[in-house]
């Protein structure tokens, strides 16, 4: 850390006294010199002066600098820690501005924003704006349960010092559910659902792939190792006169599919899982459509 001009300033100030007895020394060695006419009197005299002002000040300046590294702040501490907590955490100052934040916060609240202006409703809102401003008055304080990126969170809000607020966001981790699915899918368990004839995809809320397991990706684009994740799942289908969704590599000819859509979590910005079903050509096409058709409108 680089030392102000006015934490040098402050430091010469201080040794003013030192310097002062220091000069005092001498004059009192030189008047030891006279009244005994000893020189190796009067410089024994001066030196233990000087040696015990000298500890004197390196004494003081330890004491100093031990005192400045207790205040300095280990930031790469309190990295660690909060990057081990499944919370979502951050910090504010006085001014409400953002001083840090760990991954989770910004998995829940993309661009991280400053608590309490994230992004959650209005109701929301206000109710973690009271707690902060209680937080800040009496120490801590909790907010109550509100919807986020599709999961339930409350804040804990806890005054550090007389600067700072530390925002503790605890709820169901929608983020770790989220990744188990695509982790699922896409390996031991989607090759399970394809022996029994399921067909299954991650989709995010924008309606593109995450992960799909590996007969849709043999149905819909011609090879199990094809890269379909990023790509709109209706780009691969079709649908005739009739309201017949198929496979659009497959062609008119191919067989019917049913589309089920699968929510597993809450929120209007939470991925869903869709499953597609071989159907029997013998069953009234009408049912067939009218079904299809509405799940891929709405994917």
């Amino acid at each position: 850390m680089i030392a102000s001009p006015a934490a040098s300033d402050d430091s010469a100030g201080s040794n003013l006294p030192f310097v002062i007895a220091g000069l005092c020394a001498v004059a009192a060695a030189a008047i030891v010199l006279g009244v005994t006419g000893s020189l190796a009197v009067a410089g024994g005299f001066a030196a233990g002066a000087i040696v015990i002002i000298g500890a004197v000040i390196v004494a003081r300046r330890a004491t100093t600098t031990e005192a400045v590294e207790d205040q300095t702040v280990d930031w790469s501490v309190a990295h660690t820690l909060a990057s081990m907590s499944r919370d979502a955490l951050a910090v504010t100052d006085r001014a409400g501005r953002l001083v840090c934040a760990n991954e989770r916060f910004g998995d829940l609240f993309p661009g991280y924003p400053a608590p309490p202006g994230v992004v959650v409703g209005d109701w929301a809102a206000a109710q973690l704006g009271t707690a902060g401003r209680s937080a800040w008055r009496d120490g801590s304080a909790s907010s109550g349960a509100f919807d986020a990126a599709g999961t339930k969170l409350t804040a804990h809000v806890t005054r550090v010092g007389a600067s700072m607020l530390v925002w503790r966001f605890a709820g169901t981790d929608i983020v770790d559910l989220a990744k188990q699915a695509q982790s699922l899918v896409a390996g031991a368990s989607g090759d399970r659902l394809a022996m029994a004839g399921v067909m299954i995809a991650l989709l995010g809320p924008d309606g593109r792939v995450r992960a799909a397991n590996r007969v849709l990706r043999v149905r819909a684009m011609g090879d199990e190792s094809a890269m379909i994740e990023g790509r709109d799942l209706t780009r691969f289908l079709i649908t005739d006169n009739l309201g017949i969704v198929r496979f659009e590599r497959e062609g008119l000819s191919g067989n019917p599919l049913r589309v089920i859509e699968i929510p597993f979590l809450d929120g209007d910005n939470a991925p869903m899982l869709v499953a597609l079903l071989d159907e029997e050509l013998a069953i009234a096409h009408p049912a067939i459509g009218d079904t299809a058709v509405a799940h891929v409108r709405s994917l």
